[in-house]
Formats: structure tokens, sequence, C-alpha cells
């Protein structure tokens, strides 16, 4: 059986996390932050899928 999971909640902390920390090589503040604000906004969620092969 597949599986999808919206963790909004986690996605956020990660996200204000790594803003906190500088962030991730290779990636700008500014980007990072673009992304928390559209999670906070509700205009877009992180998305987990689990699929499994038959």
């Amino acid at each position: 059986m597949d599986q999808e999971a919206k963790p909004l909640a986690e996605g956020i902390a990660f996200l204000e996390q790594a803003l906190s920390s500088g962030g991730p090589a290779g990636l700008e503040g500014p980007a990072l932050a673009n992304l928390l604000a559209a999670f906070r906004s509700g205009l877009l969620a992180p998305v987990e899928i689990y699929a499994y092969l038959p």
C-alpha cells in the first residue's frame, strides 16, 4: 500500500533551523526564507511519498 504524509510542522521547523545555522552548503538564505514563507502561508507544503514495488 502506498502512503503519503504532509509533515508541514516538521518542514517549517527544519527550515527555521537551517536558516538559523546559515543553511546547507550551496543554498542561498533568501531561497530558504522564501520557501519558509510559502510553507507558513500555506502556498506550499512538504510531501513524503512512500511507494512500494509489488
